[in-house]
């Protein structure tokens, strides 16, 4: 639609979400990189707002943008207000803000929602485990490694709309379920330290 003549997609061999990821990073060329899940959709000046953060920002800072849910849909579901309830929100910090209240610890990353220098991480090697997987998992063991490596994890206020498809807290459950007998063996395999700061 917008004649995006130097768009190049990339099909993975396997169906792995760290795989397409990593993919994505090394088959980069500029100096950012900007992490968007396939169930999101950006707000506002989405790629200025990036600019805007890596421009105040040191090079070992991992930008963390927002999930939020559409209004209307909040409006007719329990469900989806206590899901939008546990999406962090974040104002630019004030006079009264300390630069530790705007960072996230590794289980609180977005990784559907964030930017990076690649010449910063690719040079610790710090990509995502492609052992890992199943649903969840690798997102945190990446976000530890990061964290361990001297990486400041840093709410910022800009946002997506996530387009959630459980539906019903029932169907939230199912992932917890999946996640804890399908990638939880995973992540204790390869970062027991990781896995053993998860409720």
């Amino acid at each position: 639609k917008n004649k995006l003549n130097n768009l190049k997609l990339i099909q993975c061999e396997h169906n792995n979400v760290s795989l397409k990821r990593n993919e994505g990073i090394i088959n980069s060329k500029y100096e950012y990189v900007v992490l968007l899940d396939d169930d999101c959709i950006p707000i506002g000046e989405y790629i200025q707002n990036y600019q805007f953060e890596f421009s105040r920002n040191d090079n070992k800072v991992i930008l963390c943008g927002q999930y939020r849910t559409d209004e209307k849909k909040l409006k007719y579901s329990n469900y989806l207000k206590y899901r939008d309830s546990r999406n962090y929100s974040h104002a630019e910090p004030n006079s009264e803000s300390t630069y530790g209240e705007s960072l996230l610890d590794y289980k609180r990353i977005v990784t559907g929602n964030l930017g990076f220098r690649k010449n910063e991480v690719v040079s610790k090697n710090i990509f995502f485990n492609e052992n890992i997987i199943g649903y969840g998992g690798e997102d945190v063991d990446w976000a530890w490694r990061l964290i361990d490596n001297g990486f400041k994890i840093k709410k910022t206020g800009i946002k997506v709309l996530h387009n959630e498809t459980s539906y019903s807290i029932s169907n939230y459950r199912l992932k917890h379920y999946h996640f804890s007998f399908g990638a939880m063996p995973f992540l204790i395999k390869y970062n027991f330290d990781a896995a053993k700061g998860l409720p």
